[in-house]
């Protein structure tokens, strides 16, 4: 009890700074269907990014794009980067 207690103002200050950028319903809809992992990875993203996922999410237009030499050199290059450099591309 005195853990939670002492880490109480801490919780409602985040939970204040959620408030700005959230409405109470999608706040109150995360907080009954998600763990707080889950919360934790909507709002910091995964630790590393996997390519082959990136990869075998990305759309291309036309279809036939997949297939270009610029495109098989673009996830070289994404595969030979490191995770920060991954992080900074994607996002």
């Amino acid at each position: 009890h005195r853990l939670l207690g002492a880490m109480e103002p801490q919780v409602r200050a985040f939970r204040a700074g959620l408030g700005v950028f959230f409405k109470e319903e999608i706040l109150s809809n995360l907080r009954t269907c998600c763990s707080v992992a889950e919360i934790q990875l909507l709002l910091c993203g995964a630790a590393a990014i996997d390519v082959d996922d990136w990869k075998g999410s990305t759309v291309y237009d036309p279809p036939e794009y997949e297939r270009s030499s610029t495109v098989t050199w673009l996830w070289k290059a994404v595969r030979e980067m490191t995770p920060e450099e991954r992080a900074q591309l994607l996002f």
